[in-house]
């Protein structure tokens, strides 16, 4: 088995080295057998996030049969960035994670081991805030819904182009998914990446079979530049784009009210009772009377253990990548 990892790195430097030492963690742990790539994007950083990627590349290549660093002489955004990844991902299992994300404690290659290359693997996401992890109830609660629940691929799709079906750092799917088709139609956008891309990979493989699994891959950290794009004019404009084509290509009044209404309240032109929070609101007391009826003890004995578990190894891991920073730093001048 091969795997190569991609990671999308604009600014990071407080937060880049637990994302390296998050991947050297799931290679030394459970990667045997496999052979490993890593690539990773750097956008024009002006701060450290370069020097240190060098330098753990340089400390860490053994791991890798490929490791290159690809450095932008100027800012061309996370979906320009995002093709380079995929252009040179070769190999079918693969994962791109942003450089403030975290590969969790888990085996990340499991799944993808043992799954066919038309699976689309959803797993469950642990969330990070200010050295804060935590689960998101209203996110356990529909991956439930969706787990329990029979889906088809316009299911699927319908559910995807309004928001929220599933949490981006938290999907697996294989490189074979994403083709030609999907990475012309998501050229069109400078930092709206990812429902673009699920859109196309849905719209294009019928067949697709979208697993919702009780895993936890992935720790997400929020707020912190990467994750909190939604203030960013640029990523709006991209959102209306986005929203106007599915709309075009989807018809439903009930679709086009809503995309309306979530445009002028991530522009704040509407107000907090808007139809778009009405509309998340309901289904979200739904998803909590669904959960709540047919509540999984596994469950949620499972997602409590992931987080004292977790919170463990992120501790430690944080540790380790602090003395690698002041190492550095120290080589680096700085």
């Amino acid at each position: 088995m091969e795997f190569s990892f991609g990671v999308l790195s604009f600014n990071k430097e407080k937060y880049i080295l637990e994302t390296l030492e998050s991947i050297k963690y799931q290679i030394l742990h459970f990667g045997k057998d496999i052979k490993f790539n890593i690539f990773i994007t750097d956008d024009c950083s002006i701060d450290n996030s370069v020097r240190l990627i060098k330098n753990w590349l340089s400390e860490n290549a053994s791991l890798f049969e490929i490791c290159q660093l690809i450095e932008n002489s100027q800012n061309m955004g996370t979906t320009y960035n995002y093709e380079v990844l995929l252009n040179k991902i070769k190999s079918n299992y693969f994962k791109v994670i942003a450089a403030d994300d975290i590969f969790a404690a888990d085996n990340i290659f499991e799944d993808m081991n043992n799954s066919e290359s038309n699976v689309f693997n959803v797993t469950i996401p642990i969330f990070l805030n200010n050295d804060t992890l935590y689960f998101d109830q209203g996110v356990v609660r529909k991956h439930f819904f969706f787990q329990n629940k029979k889906r088809d691929n316009s299911y699927d799709i319908n559910k995807m182009i309004y928001g929220g079906y599933f949490v981006t750092p938290s999907i697996f799917l294989s490189r074979n998914l994403i083709n030609e088709k999907c990475i012309k139609f998501m050229r069109q956008f400078f930092l709206f990446e990812d429902d673009p891309t699920w859109y196309m990979v849905l719209k294009n493989n019928k067949n697709i079979s979208v697993n919702f699994i009780n895993s936890v891959k992935v720790i997400y950290r929020v707020n912190s530049g990467v994750s909190n794009t939604c203030s960013n004019p640029v990523w709006n404009s991209d959102f209306e784009k986005f929203s106007k084509i599915v709309c075009k290509e989807n018809p439903s009044f009930l679709l086009k009210l809503y995309k309306k209404s979530k445009a002028k309240h991530l522009n704040h032109m509407d107000s907090k009772f808007s139809f778009c929070f009405i509309f998340d609101k309901v289904n979200a007391i739904f998803f909590k009377i669904y959960y709540f009826l047919l509540k999984n003890n596994e469950l949620h004995n499972f997602i409590h253990n992931e987080k004292i578990k977790n919170l463990s190894y992120y501790k430690e891991l944080k540790k380790i990548a602090l003395s690698k920073y002041v190492l550095y730093m120290k080589i680096i001048g700085n």
